[in-house]
């Protein structure tokens, strides 16, 4: 019989067992390789010195990573493949790096030992990129914020006096950094976005923008290796502002998608504000509708909004809005043109691809303008129209065209009079004066103008009638041409001798 002091020992040794087990279980994890996963990264941003296409130009890169880059590890600064420029010249004496605001030492290769110096590597060229390695014995530590200066920017030991140039073209592109540990494993990376811009003259009448010296670009989440998330970017303001047809409704497109209208009423000026924008480069599109549903055409607008600032585009001057009397006039009619634009103000009117305007005239106190083209003097053809406004020797972009075609009456046979009935006089009736014809300016097209070439009219399928009918000439036409050829007369011949012989066979059947 197994008494109760048994049981306890027994259950004791079962307690231990247990316990050991579970620690033996959870200490083999310890010595199991984990799965590393980068932490959250904050942003990266880029300075540029200017933002003119292709000159040379100071750059200032700054970003914070997340986690550690060991001794031996590397940053990679690569500028977008095919568009920047580093030229050959450029080495580590154009460079500087630094680890929270503490300049490191660089060099040609990486150094040994505690302090000794990172290793540049440039790669040169339209697909370039340049390399920091550092030294064996020192670590970057996580959270560090690092600033790259490339140019003549870069003051520590030697002053640079190379920099990187930027593309042709105007419009945004990437800088991207990546870090990688001494086996070339990425831990972080990410992509700065930079604005290639002209500057905005005034004559254009699109609106100028106001900028500091130094363009501040997009500021950039850099995306941890294992999909880390960085704070949201900050949020900025934009102003819009210009002049447009009284009693019109403006409105701002953002990226093609309408983000915010505003009225003019009486006035001819209007101020938009877009709040709470993300810091990035825009397309922004704007144009008007006037009183009468006339559409004009839309100005486009892309623009950098910088880190922290609200920026302002001034004097914007929105295109006339236009429209025609009619699309087809016989010669010798006229045709009339109407639109909306800047009261009091002087509209510009332009044909087909003619740089010099045809003609001048005056908006009324209300930005309406009139005018009347002749075309006795017109060659038979399609002329194109189109109008701007000009203030204070401004020109604003073009309106969107009208077009009209010129056609030659159709002359009627005369018909003989027919004889007169005597015509009974009629009641007395109130005289009704007839509307006199409003006094429009009058532009005429220059004689030396061509019309342009009519857009050719598609082929019209034709009815089941016509191909029944044109059925046979078409098998007929076949025939000839299979006929003409060198082997249809062969076969041709070949089939008259055996019609030939059986013509004869039948002969010779019908005597026996």
């Amino acid at each position: 019989m197994i008494t109760k002091q048994t049981q306890n020992k027994t259950q004791n040794k079962r307690r231990k067992f247990c316990v050991s087990f579970a620690f033996l279980f959870c200490l083999s994890f310890a010595f199991l390789p984990i799965a590393t996963q980068a932490a959250a990264v904050t942003s990266i941003s880029d300075i540029i010195s200017t933002s003119a296409p292709s000159t040379s130009a100071n750059h200032t890169i700054q970003f914070t990573i997340a986690a550690e880059i060991p001794a031996s590890g590397k940053i990679i600064i690569t500028p977008q493949a095919g568009q920047f420029t580093i030229p050959a010249g450029l080495d580590y004496t154009d460079i500087d790096l630094k680890d929270d605001s503490v300049d490191l030492t660089l060099d040609s290769s990486a150094g040994t030992g505690a302090d000794s110096a990172v290793g540049v590597s440039v790669t040169t060229g339209t697909s370039g990129s340049i390399t920091f390695t550092l030294n064996d014995t020192d670590a970057v530590a996580g959270s560090s914020t690092i600033a790259v200066e490339i140019g003549t920017n870069a003051e520590e030991g030697e002053t640079g006096d190379v920099q990187i140039t930027n593309p042709s073209a105007v419009t945004s592109y990437t800088m991207g950094v990546e870090t990688q540990n001494s086996s070339s494993d990425t831990l972080d990376e990410g992509t700065a976005m930079i604005a290639i811009v002209d500057q905005v003259s005034a004559s254009s009448g699109a609106g100028e923008a106001t900028t500091t010296e130094e363009v501040v670009v997009i500021e950039s989440v850099i995306v941890g290796g294992l999909g880390g998330v960085s704070p949201d970017r900050p949020l900025t303001n934009i102003i819009f502002e210009g002049q447009a047809p009284p009693e019109s409704t403006v409105f701002i497109l953002k990226e093609g998608e309408v983000t915010t209208s505003t009225f003019t009423g009486g006035d001819d000026e209007f101020s938009i504000l877009l709040e709470n924008i993300r810091s990035a480069i825009y397309d922004f599109s704007i144009y008007v509708i006037d009183r009468v549903g006339r559409i004009s055409s839309p100005i486009s607008l892309e623009t950098s909004v910088p880190i922290g600032k609200t920026t302002e585009v001034k004097d914007i001057i929105v295109p006339p809005t236009i429209s025609i009397e009619k699309e087809k006039v016989e010669q010798g009619k006229s045709v009339v043109v109407r639109g909306e634009s800047i009261p009091n103000q002087e509209v510009l009117v332009k044909v087909g691809d003619r740089e010099e305007p045809i003609g001048r005239i005056q908006t009324d106190e209300t930005g309406q303008y009139e005018f009347e083209i002749p075309t006795r003097t017109l060659a038979q053809g399609l002329y194109r129209i189109q109008t701007q406004v000009q203030i204070e020797n401004v020109l604003s972009p073009s309106s969107s065209p009208v077009e009209f075609q010129v056609i030659i009456p159709l002359i009627e046979e005369p018909k003989e009079p027919e004889k007169e009935e005597p015509v009974l006089p009629p009641e007395e009736e109130p005289k009704i004066k007839p509307e006199p014809k409003p006094d429009r300016p009058v532009i005429e097209i220059p004689d030396e103008v061509k019309p342009e070439p009519l857009p050719e009219k598609p082929e019209e399928p034709k009815t089941i009638k016509e191909v029944i009918k044109e059925a046979p000439q078409k098998v007929l036409d076949k025939i000839v041409r299979a006929v003409s050829s060198r082997t249809g007369k062969l076969l041709l011949f070949i089939v008259i001798l055996v019609l030939v012989y059986l013509i004869f066979k039948s002969v010779l059947k019908s005597r026996d």
